[in-house]
C-alpha cells in the first residue's frame, strides 16, 4: 500500500500592511492584504485580514473561523512588536529631566 505524502502548506505572503488611524492617532487596528494560495501573476488574487490590538478579527478568505491567514498575521504582528525598538533601547523615566 502507497502512502500518500502531504506537501507543506504554502507560506502566507503579506502584500501590504495598512495602519489605521484616526486624526492622525493610531486606533489600533491593523489589515494586511495578502497573496491567496492560488495567486500568479495572471491570477492576482488576494485576501484582507484585519487585526485589532494583536488579534485577527476578520479574514475575507471562504474559511470559517480560525484560518491560515489570520494565524499568520497574529504571528507577523507578534514578531513585529517583539523586535520593535523601544525609544532605541535606552532608558526612559518620566521623573528623569533632560539638562538643557
Amino acid at each position: 500500500m502507497r502512502k500518500e505524502q502531504k506537501t507543506a502548506p504554502a507560506p502566507v505572503v503579506a502584500l501590504y500592511r495598512y495602519a489605521h488611524k484616526r486624526s492622525g492617532r493610531f486606533t489600533g487596528g491593523i489589515t494586511y492584504r495578502v497573496k491567496a494560495s492560488d495567486w500568479t501573476p495572471t491570477n492576482r488574487h488576494t485576501y484582507d485580514v484585519t487585526l485589532f490590538r494583536g488579534n485577527a478579527t476578520s479574514c475575507t478568505c471562504p474559511a470559517r473561523g480560525k484560518c491560515k491567514h489570520k494565524e499568520a498575521m497574529e504571528s507577523n504582528e507578534q514578531a513585529r512588536r517583539d523586535n520593535a525598538p523601544l525609544n532605541g533601547n535606552a532608558p526612559f523615566s518620566l521623573l528623569n529631566k533632560r539638562a538643557s
